[in-house]
């Protein structure tokens, strides 16, 4: 009787042991689903994104739908490129107009794409761009929307973003949002004329981009006209993805 019963026991023990174990299994991988980025699936598991790219090899920002993404920590030991975390935003105030972003033209021309992160401040010469970016970009106020626009006759969100940087003494090429995106880094702490990006907007991941010009404000081509609006709009909230830093202000 006595040899049943533990028997028994451990029967039970070894079914709770293996159930255990099967749980922790599955917590131990994320599915993407849609409207997932590598920030949002981080901050749902307190991760950071350069944890979560570690983890799963990741070189770039691209992830797939029904993708499985390791998320157990223990196991991410291998040294990986280094790519600093999306900042988190404070609390700001609105800004002046709030609007949905409107399709821009899409030019499919590449630019070169580094896949490591400048770890060296930005230099005089960068900073003053990004300084001249900030004071130019709040004298288009109010330029009207243009689709594929690159003047002060109108511009799309990439066209501005084109227009502005070049005229500050940046050598640019006229790209689209997704190729701005791929060809910058994220920035934990911005500054005033670093990029901001947005998705699900008009179509699905990333589809818009604007100017940082500080206070959790900033400049954009929006549907209607050049404006400010503030990341933590009703809107813009929800669909912002992060800042970045363009490679070329590093090189």
């Amino acid at each position: 009787m006595n040899k049943l019963i533990i028997s028994f026991a451990l029967i039970i023990s070894l079914a709770t042991f293996l159930g255990v174990g099967s749980a922790k299994a599955n917590t131990d991988f994320h599915t993407v689903q849609s409207g997932d980025t590598l920030w949002k699936i981080a901050t749902k598991y307190n991760l950071t994104v350069d944890q979560l790219k570690n983890a799963n090899a990741l070189i770039s920002d691209t992830i797939r739908l029904d993708q499985k993404l390791n998320i157990a920590m223990e196991i991410t030991n291998t040294p990986k490129v280094q790519i600093p975390e999306k900042s988190s935003v404070m609390a700001f105030k609105a800004g002046k107009k709030m609007t949905l972003a409107t399709p821009e033209k899409v030019f499919s021309k590449p630019i070169e794409n580094l896949f490591t992160t400048p770890t060296k401040p930005l230099s005089v010469s960068s900073q003053d761009i990004l300084n001249k970016v900030t004071l130019l970009s709040n004298t288009l106020l109010e330029t009207p929307y243009k689709w594929a626009g690159v003047t002060v006759d109108g511009f799309d969100c990439s066209g501005f973003i084109y227009y502005v940087y070049k005229e500050a003494g940046l050598d640019v090429k006229r790209v689209d949002t997704i190729a701005y995106h791929t060809n910058s880094f994220d920035v934990e702490e911005p500054v005033p004329g670093d990029l901001l990006f947005f998705e699900n907007t008009y179509r699905s991941g990333i589809s818009h981009v604007g100017i940082y010009i500080g206070d959790g404000q900033f400049i954009h081509a929006g549907s209607i006209e050049v404006e400010v609006s503030s990341i933590e709009s009703g809107y813009w909230k929800d669909k912002f993805t992060g800042f970045k830093r363009l490679y070329s202000l590093h090189n």
